[in-house]
């Protein structure tokens, strides 16, 4: 009975600490829209997520750590939904379904794209990704220090060309951008293999 009582205190603790990362990580995505994240102090982020700077520091050393904590989020969704794609989906479709999950959480890939301090996001989006999609479903005959190079042009480009359709308030269409990178990566990949 009372290791009972003492699971479920826990459980509502560890809820509780999730909920409250939650509301730091959501508050200092949303202030990175508005300045850059070195313009951001501590205060802000606790003022905006309504969360006393004691408990900030409980878990955080500073706003870069918070960050970090939140990109790491979005890449691991975003690893688990690569990881769940089906390998004999159709590229196309495959390209699809990917553009409509980014769709739908493009507010955050906006922020962190766009504000973060460094590139590290953009290379570590590319890393998973390389890992999770291209690398599985793209073997194209290059030895691996030409492979890498293809990789990061296709992967890179793929990300900028998301960003550019985040930045343009999605002005087209999921089906019609999955065409125009899955023609143009269909392209490169020939022009290549000749």
């Amino acid at each position: 009975m009372k290791e009972n009582i003492k699971d479920n205190k826990e459980n509502k603790e560890s809820r509780r600490v999730q909920m409250t990362k939650k509301l730091l990580r959501e508050s200092v995505i949303e202030l990175m829209e508005q300045k850059p994240l070195n313009k951001i102090s501590i205060k802000d982020i606790c003022d905006n997520a309504d969360v006393n700077r004691t408990t900030f520091y409980k878990y955080y050393g500073d706003q870069f750590e918070l960050v970090k904590e939140a990109e790491d989020e979005v890449l691991e969704k975003l690893g688990e939904f690569l990881g769940n794609l089906k390998s004999d989906t159709l590229v196309i479709s495959m390209l699809e379904t990917f553009l409509y999950y980014i769709k739908e959480n493009g507010y955050a890939y906006h922020i962190l794209l766009n504000n973060s301090s460094d590139y590290s996001f953009s290379y570590r989006l590319m890393h998973v990704t390389l890992d999770k999609l291209m690398a599985e479903r793209f073997n194209l005959g290059l030895d691996e220090t030409n492979k890498k190079y293809v990789y990061n042009l296709i992967v890179m480009g793929a990300i900028n060309t998301i960003d550019l359709w985040i930045n343009s308030d999605f002005d087209t269409s999921v089906e019609e951008l999955a065409e125009l990178m899955y023609n143009f990566i269909n392209s490169g990949i020939h022009a290549i293999s000749k």
